[in-house]
């Protein structure tokens, strides 16, 4: 896992926080990121440390937050589930209920703990796109709710 995760698309100029514990598969993913120029990426390990997050609102850049269900409810940062803030649940167990609540709730994407690197790359490069990234099945689902 020492190799780089090739970045083969243009992304547009962003901020991405990684909210949570420092896993190895999550530090490859962010080594990635950095090497872009145009990427600026923040690792907070304290998830009620909202003054990294609060700074991040002074720019009309994208921010993509990746929260890890490991460390505590996600819910309680769907406030930045706006136009210019993404939120992303990372680190979530593989729970259809789960993934379903947070595209309710306006998260753009869900990322499982066993998510490899490539998977969890190709997902933010989505995100930063403009893509949901979340299972077919949870797609489908919250698409017949709609009906």
């Amino acid at each position: 896992m020492d190799a780089q995760i090739e970045l083969d698309i243009e992304l547009p100029a962003a901020d991405i926080f990684f909210v949570g514990p420092p896993l190895e598969r999550n530090n490859h993913v962010i080594s990635s990121l950095e090497q872009q120029s145009q990427i600026n990426v923040f690792q907070i390990f304290d998830p009620a440390d909202k003054q990294m997050l609060e700074l991040s609102f002074q720019t009309d850049r994208v921010r993509l937050v990746l929260f890890s269900t490991l460390w505590s409810d996600w819910s309680a940062l769907v406030f930045l589930c706006q136009p210019t803030t993404l939120l992303a649940l990372l680190d979530a167990p593989s729970n259809d209920g789960l993934a379903l609540s947070a595209l309710r709730q306006g998260a753009r994407g869900v990322f499982n703990l066993f998510d490899e690197e490539k998977m969890l790359t190709r997902g933010i490069q989505q995100l930063l796109l403009g893509q949901l990234w979340f299972p077919r099945r949870i797609l489908s689902q919250f698409m017949h709710e709609l009906r």
